[in-house]
């Protein structure tokens, strides 16, 4: 049997154009690339009112989502058996006040190696004034039930070059063994706007090394 592939997204609900009512409707003119829509959507609906960024691993044959729940200021996480039918919110990871670049938690990304969870998270300092605007930085923690999480007490992965500005977010990270090293994409720019799509490794996901200095990919 074709083994599938499955991905959880995010998704607004659909407003038509102002007129006719015609523009791109994602819930009726399907996926691109061979991806089909469940027509049990959404699994996860409004109850959350606002759930973004979804992160889903299988450990011990259950999935766990992390997202981001906007509405309460968190990252949350939700297990399931089969990946439709899913728990309430089992954790509430939520910013340490008491760092100053961790005012607010969100998109998260998880993954389980070597029966351990490791989670990467967008963490931003609120902007204080014109001349000190939000900054948002990379943060680690890990857990070894995906519940209860140790943090790092410093972020490993933040601007430095010029076309990240003040800000790196939304990691998307992946232990490739190939070459026994973690591999992460990021946003990075604007705090409002990322513009661009940069490309970092690591050998133990704390530590991060850009292996170039341009973005792989920028808004045009």
């Amino acid at each position: 049997m074709e083994r599938q592939r499955r991905i959880w997204i995010d998704q607004k609900p659909f407003i038509a154009s102002v007129g006719n009512g015609s523009g791109y409707n994602p819930c009726t003119i399907g996926c691109y690339q061979g991806w089909v829509r469940d027509k049990r959507n959404p699994m996860i609906h409004l109850n959350y009112q606002n759930a973004n960024d979804p992160s889903v691993v299988k450990a011990g044959g259950e999935y766990y989502m992390y997202f981001t729940w906007r509405t309460m200021d968190r990252i949350t996480m939700i297990k399931s058996r089969d990946g439709e039918v899913w728990t309430d919110p089992q954790i509430n990871f939520l910013p340490q006040m008491d760092l100053d670049w961790e005012e607010e938690v969100s998109q998260p990304c998880v993954i389980y190696k070597d029966g351990i969870f490791e989670m990467w998270y967008t963490a931003k300092r609120l902007e204080r004034s014109a001349f000190e605007p939000k900054i948002s930085v990379i943060a680690h923690a890990v857990s070894k039930d995906g519940v209860t999480w140790e943090r790092e007490m410093e972020p490993c992965f933040a601007a430095e070059l010029l076309w990240e500005e003040y800000s790196v977010s939304n990691p998307g990270v992946l232990y490739d063994e190939n070459i026994g090293k973690y591999r992460m994409w990021y946003t990075a720019g604007d705090s409002c706007l990322q513009e661009f799509i940069g490309y970092a490794e690591s050998v133990d996901g704390l530590d991060w090394k850009r292996v170039v200095e341009k973005p792989m990919m920028e808004c045009q």
